[in-house]
């Protein structure tokens, strides 16, 4: 064994003091801005009908619970910044942003259509989409090209949307005290696994079986040089318990991740899809326990996890991963390099029940509003052509292209593309 393997990120411990979770940054200059205000935000605009802003939800698919569960902190009031949403159609023009969950709708036709007729271009309309591109178009058959210039607001995994899905994020204990206490409590002194001979250090939990990313190819071929114990549908263990939304579960208490967090050296947080800035609760759930993150993906981590805390699967090949975990079992003051970061900051430990809390903290701020809709395809067609064909993005029938305008105080008007999403063997 070569004594002498390093993982790309190592001795850069120093650099943590500086880190800062780019994903989660927005919100938390918001919530400073609403502590420092006492409670209170100034505001260049008033909200529809209350004194906070509010939202209708347009969705079909999903059941129920689902909804309830992930209105959760905001129907409790547990928000940092309040809003208030309805699920009913006729308060339309009530309300100060549509939001349409696009896994929902194939196309746009039928009540889509209706109320695009009544529209006030004023009224952000947000496209909602929890899914990447390539597992939406897998599960949900989207008619992506059918929705060109309907939105002019996104909302996805994406740093680049107008609102970002958080799954989870990294704050410094000193910005911890501006979340609600439990979003980030304290990490317990919970003492890191002790390596044994000939035991299993390695872990991972996943259920769907049909992913796009390839990680079970990379697992079974891991697995061929280091053991890995997979719970879950895609592996023989189980350990009870949902962890989907509607199960309400927080990654302190929840029994698999407990399990799991208190037996494993390393887990394997290994995405679905390889899509940019694509990054999952299977990051943030185990971050609570002392447990070194094995990432893959195709989001870039520095941008949201302190330097020395995972290790990229991405840079390695199996084999080599093995030979790198082997050499750290075999160097414990290697191994807890990988636990320092603990000592500055802490993990998100709510679960998925936060997630549209993003959403009400960017209805707080007023450059959302800012943005009004045009229909470019029809107006600036050569435009549209410039652009698609500088960025070499592909224009199939399942594409879905968003087009956003912003309109400043000139007469001239400035057109932002935000994204092309394309249902081939990656996304960008």
């Amino acid at each position: 064994m070569n004594i002498g393997i390093k993982d790309p990120q190592s001795q850069r411990f120093e650099k943590n003091i500086g880190f800062q979770d780019l994903y989660f940054r927005k919100n938390l200059k918001m919530f400073k801005k609403y502590h420092y205000g006492n409670g209170t935000l100034t505001l260049n605009r008033s909200f529809s009908e209350l004194k906070i802003p509010s939202f209708l939800l347009l969705s079909k698919i999903k059941p129920k619970r689902y909804w309830e569960a992930q209105m959760h902190h905001i129907t409790h009031n547990e928000c940092p910044l309040p809003c208030k949403y309805t699920r009913e159609l006729t308060d339309l023009n009530k309300v100060d942003a549509l939001v349409i969950h696009l896994d929902s709708f194939k196309n746009p036709k039928g009540v889509l259509n209706n109320i695009r007729e009544r529209r006030n271009p004023n009224q952000p309309w947000v496209m909602m989409s929890f899914e990447t591109c390539l597992m939406a178009n897998k599960t949900f058959n989207l008619s992506y090209k059918s929705f060109n210039s309907f939105f002019n607001r996104t909302m996805s995994f994406r740093k680049d949307s107008d609102v970002i899905l958080n799954h989870g994020f990294i704050v410094s204990k000193n910005d911890r005290s501006f979340l609600p206490h439990h979003w980030s409590i304290p990490l317990e002194n919970i003492n890191p696994v002790t390596y044994k001979p000939n035991a299993t250090v390695i872990a991972t939990l996943i259920s769907n079986c049909k992913d796009k990313s390839g990680r079970l190819k990379y697992i079974k071929e891991l697995s061929q040089y280091i053991e890995v114990d997979i719970f879950g549908k895609c592996g023989k263990l189980k350990c009870g318990g949902s962890l989907y939304v509607s199960a309400h579960y927080k990654p302190n208490n929840q029994k698999c991740l407990k399990k799991v967090g208190n037996s494993y050296m390393f887990y394997l947080a290994f995405e679905n899809s390889f899509c940019k800035d694509y990054v999952t609760e299977k990051v943030y759930n185990l971050l609570y326990y002392p447990i070194v993150p094995i990432v893959y993906g195709g989001a870039n981590y520095e941008e949201v996890l302190p330097p020395n805390s995972y290790i990229n699967a991405a840079n390695y090949s199996p084999v080599k991963l093995a030979e790198y975990i082997k050499f750290l079992l075999s160097n414990q003051t290697e191994y807890r390099k990988y636990l320092k970061w603990r000592e500055l900051y802490s993990p998100s430990t709510v679960g998925g029940e936060r997630i549209l809390c993003d959403l009400c903290t960017t209805l707080h701020d007023p450059d959302f509003y800012k943005h009004n809709f045009i229909n470019i395809l029809s107006s600036i067609p050569n435009l549209l052509e410039q652009v698609l064909k500088i960025n070499n993005y592909n224009t199939s029938s399942n594409s879905l292209l968003y087009l956003l305008s912003e309109i400043p105080s000139s007469p001239s008007r400035i057109l932002k593309f935000k994204a092309i999403c394309q249902p081939i063997k990656h996304c960008n």
